[in-house]
């Protein structure tokens, strides 16, 4: 049997969910695949943490590609929990009883941070339980998750920019910036903890309005942090495009830490064919990704592969 752990967005709370902002995240409908009736050597770090030398079941992550570029869906964390749930799903676990999914988090969240050297957690987050979510750090190694309801009336679509990025070299970086130039970079965290706050609290009450402003405010913070630390956060077709869909009543913004891979664009109407010409000028492609309500669950027989 294939067990499938979605991937995830992240909406709102990029570089400030380390320091305790709230995030806001939604899993996707592209999955990791793993099987544990089929066995090989663990290769992804993660995977490889918890395994060791023992064999680990096979594992694809194709799903979570755009061709041979990653778009920057959590495949690692998505990875680490298909794996992990794989071998508990032969042993007779029920994937769905929360207790183990707890057990199962806390697990994955573990490894996580010791091979990313202190992630935040909310990719394994979405693995594991999927849905819409509120996600919240509250000391070493402990989350909080607050299941949301998408905002009626919100309309969501994704683009891809046809670059990767390394979170980890980005927030490298930004760490950098905010140890060699201190008080300049305390305004502008404090100023993007505070559009991640107002942005958790307008997803919370389904308030379109509020979430556009928020968002559009964290996008320009975001640009301005990217460019006093000199990593490209917020790429120019990305920051060109965000002026037009404002034009339209809505939002264009990098998801996550920026710098490729997935763009989002929210708002009430969808994008206009202008728009939509003005991001293939842009060299952006547009992605059929949707939401994943289940969480790590094992495929329907039909889906297998």
């Amino acid at each position: 049997m294939t067990i499938l752990a979605p991937g995830k967005l992240l909406l709102s709370g990029a570089y400030v969910v380390l320091d305790g902002a709230p995030a806001t995240v939604l899993s996707v409908s592209r999955y990791a695949r793993a099987n544990a009736l089929r066995r090989e050597a663990p290769k992804a770090a993660e995977v490889l943490r918890a395994y060791g030398k023992k064999s680990a079941p096979q594992l694809t992550l194709t799903d979570l590609s755009d061709g041979q570029r990653k778009l920057g869906l959590g495949s690692s964390a998505a990875g680490l929990v298909a794996c992990l749930a794989a071998d508990a799903y032969e042993a007779g676990q029920d994937l769905e009883d929360r207790t183990y999914r707890k057990a199962l988090f806390e697990k994955a969240f573990e490894i996580h941070r010791e091979v990313q050297r202190g992630g935040s957690g909310f990719d394994i987050a979405a693995a594991v339980w999927g849905g819409f979510f509120r996600y919240e750090l509250h000391g070493v190694g402990k989350a909080r998750v607050t299941d949301l309801l998408w905002p009626e009336g919100l309309r969501l679509e994704l683009f891809g920019t046809r670059t990767s990025a390394r979170t980890s070299e980005f927030i490298a970086q930004v760490n950098a910036f905010r140890g060699a130039q201190a008080e300049e970079a305390g305004a502008m965290f404090a100023a993007l903890r505070q559009a991640a706050i107002r942005a958790s609290v307008a997803f919370g009450e389904g308030n379109i309005p509020h979430i556009l402003e928020a968002l559009t405010a964290a996008r320009e913070i975001l640009a301005a942090i990217g460019e006093a630390a000199e990593v490209p956060i917020v790429l120019p077709q990305v920051q060109r495009l965000g002026v037009r869909a404002s034009d339209e009543g809505a939002v264009f913004y990098p998801s996550g830490a920026g710098g490729g891979d997935v763009c989002v664009r929210l708002g009430i109407e969808p994008a206009s064919a202008s728009f939509l010409e003005a991001v293939a000028a842009e060299g952006l492609v547009p992605l059929s990704i949707a939401p994943d309500a289940l969480g790590v669950h094992a495929a329907p027989p039909d889906s297998e592969g």
